[in-house]
């Protein structure tokens, strides 16, 4: 559990940093996922966690685009705003690719 707090908090910290500049948020989100999972790796190749999809998960899981998979949901089903679900949950879908991509590498990196 200390490995994942580690991670998501220098992820969160560097994230509100990023977030003051004008950078793309799918850029931000795939530096942010880098760090915080380089951070669980080294923790999971030091042996302070043996279980390493949780470990991995949690340390990105503060970037999960909650609130545009909902609304995205919601737009579809309503049938009122399809266009606008579908975009919302395009955008989501491709953060959450960042953020397995980003995972991938830290953990193919170290």
């Amino acid at each position: 559990m200390g490995v994942v707090l580690a991670a998501a908090a220098v992820g969160q910290f560097v994230r509100s940093l990023l977030l003051k500049r004008t950078l793309s948020r799918w850029a931000i989100t795939f530096f942010c996922a880098l760090i915080s999972g380089f951070i669980a790796v080294a923790g999971l190749r030091l042996g302070l966690s043996r279980v390493a999809g949780a470990t991995l998960i949690g340390s990105v899981i503060y970037m999960v685009p909650g609130i545009p998979l909902i609304n995205g949901f919601i737009d579809i089903a309503s049938g009122k705003h399809l266009f606008l679900g579908v975009q919302r949950l395009f955008d989501a879908s491709v953060l959450f690719f960042i953020m397995t991509v980003a995972v991938a590498i830290a953990n193919s990196a170290l």
